[in-house]
């Protein structure tokens, strides 16, 4: 306790010298209202451009035979919907005499352009999309393997009143090469004409890609960099997502098949280098993952993560738990990985109360069991070690330094914990709002406060739904 107090009093002193805390992530992005529409705004427009450089995938084997195709931003059906219909996407061409306008004479690419203004977003975009023909393969211009998938890359900036997103070599890959073989089998014989009967659906190619989504295992990866800037305040510093190489893989056929041993989804990021406004960052250590999450009826959790706040020393964290009581989370995931591959399926759409319900069913249920085992690496007295067991009664053990005996017991009932060493009470926590902060009982009779400490029982998940809500925002987060 004396030497979690010691850093705690050292980085609360640091961070009150720091100012706003608002501004030490990206609170600023939501500070009032316009700042909210125009980062609800730059997230759907995000999420649009992504779509189209897709759809430049599927016009490059066209492009490359010397066939127009076009890609365009279109207005919703829904009028609530934010509208980048305004934006222009321009896929770059060369002339070959005699012959006509292509991409790309050996690559099997095409570059392209978004630009213009929409919802308040100004776009200045430069992209590249691989055949589309590597997701799945296929036999014309030498053959195309689906091992890596097809990737599409961006890279610019989206900007606003109250932000800038610096987009820095930021690729998407869709890989669907981890389905069984047999389902992949009819596409490596596949011409460019077979890919356009995939559209007519009393095809063969039709019903061989219904195949292949109703067991399919899809694999999304991202890999690059992101940086947020503020466009009101200069004092306040870039946010940045740097050496980014993350994935989420979805496998239908484990969630149709249960003889098969597999988790149904798998969340990892290999590497990570978060650089906060107030220049705290949070990154991957060589060697092993950041964070891995397999969702399953019992989830796995491991990770290593090397953190440096203002005014404490480093400190490396590694994971390996066991987490039960993400079903709510875990059905609506499904139904949306399901919406992105089945025409027949409907994305959720979920409301503020809606989402915050799901959330509170989570807290309800959610049990850690396993280990945390946290490294101080101070520069004064050396490593400092220490081990937090995690048990389903809500109990969490505490080693003593550098050792794997134990020093105390916490255990957490409703808004109080209790703190044993060995089977003798030492101490009762009070945990109080953020304006009451925890108070620590000793029964020496003696106390101690520290303001602003209220500890959520929902943050070792908060950075995963916010990754959730990302992919189904709530309905209000739309233009109006």
């Amino acid at each position: 306790i004396n030497v979690a107090e010691t850093y705690y009093l050292a980085g609360a002193e640091e961070e009150a010298e720091q100012g706003d805390r608002t501004n030490r992530d990206l609170g600023w992005m939501y500070v009032d209202a316009t700042a909210q529409e125009n980062t609800a705004n730059l997230l759907a427009g995000f999420s649009a451009m992504l779509g189209k450089g897709l759809e430049v995938a599927l016009c490059v084997p066209q492009q490359n035979n010397f066939q127009t195709c076009t890609v365009e931003f279109t207005a919703p059906e829904d009028p609530a919907s934010a509208d980048f219909s305004a934006l222009s996407l321009a896929i770059e061409t060369t002339r070959i005499p005699f012959v006509g306008n292509r991409c790309d004479t050996s690559n099997d690419l095409c570059n392209f352009t978004i630009t213009g203004t929409a919802e308040g977003q100004t776009f200045s975009i430069s992209g590249v999309a691989y055949d589309i023909r590597n997701l799945l393969g296929g036999n014309t211009g030498g053959g195309f393997d689906p091992q890596g998938g097809v990737s599409i890359c961006y890279g610019g900036t989206i900007s606003n009143s109250t932000s800038t997103m610096a987009i820095s070599n930021f690729c998407l890959n869709l890989d669907v090469s981890g389905s069984r073989s047999e389902l992949l089998a009819p596409f490596q014989s596949y011409s460019a004409l077979d890919y356009a009967n995939l559209t007519d659906t009393t095809s063969a190619e039709y019903q061989d890609l219904e195949n292949l989504l109703a067991e399919v295992v899809l694999r999304v990866g991202v890999t690059g960099g992101l940086t947020f800037s503020s466009n009101t305040d200069g004092s306040i510093g870039d946010y940045s997502i740097a050496n980014l190489d993350t994935s989420f893989t979805f496998d239908r056929e484990a969630l149709v098949n249960l003889s098969k041993d597999a988790p149904v989804f798998i969340f990892e990021t290999q590497t990570l280098n978060r650089t906060n406004s107030w220049g705290e960052t949070s990154s991957s250590v060589s060697g092993a993952p950041m964070f891995y999450l397999e969702v399953d009826d019992t989830s796995t959790l491991t990770g290593t993560t090397l953190s440096q706040s203002v005014g404490t020393p480093p400190i490396q964290s590694v994971t390996n738990a066991e987490v039960q009581g993400l079903a709510p989370i875990v059905d609506v995931m499904k139904q949306y990985a399901l919406s992105l591959i089945d025409s027949t399926v409907e994305a959720p759409v979920l409301t503020d109360e809606e989402w915050a319900q799901i959330q509170a069913d989570v807290e309800a249920e959610l049990a850690y069991e396993g280990t945390i085992t946290q490294t101080v690496q101070d520069p004064d007295v050396g490593n400092r070690r220490y081990i937090y067991s995690l048990s389903q009664d809500g109990s969490i053990d505490v080693s003593q330094e550098n050792s794997n005996n134990n020093a105390m017991r916490v255990f957490l009932s409703g808004v109080t914990g209790y703190i044993y060493a060995d089977e003798t009470l030492v101490a009762t926590a009070h945990l109080g709002n953020s304006q009451d902060g925890l108070l620590l009982s000793f029964m020496d009779g003696t106390q101690r406060s520290y303001p602003n400490a209220n500890p959520d029982p929902m943050a070792g998940l908060q950075s995963f739904l916010d990754f959730l809500e990302v992919l189904v925002p709530p309905t209000e987060e739309t233009a109006e």
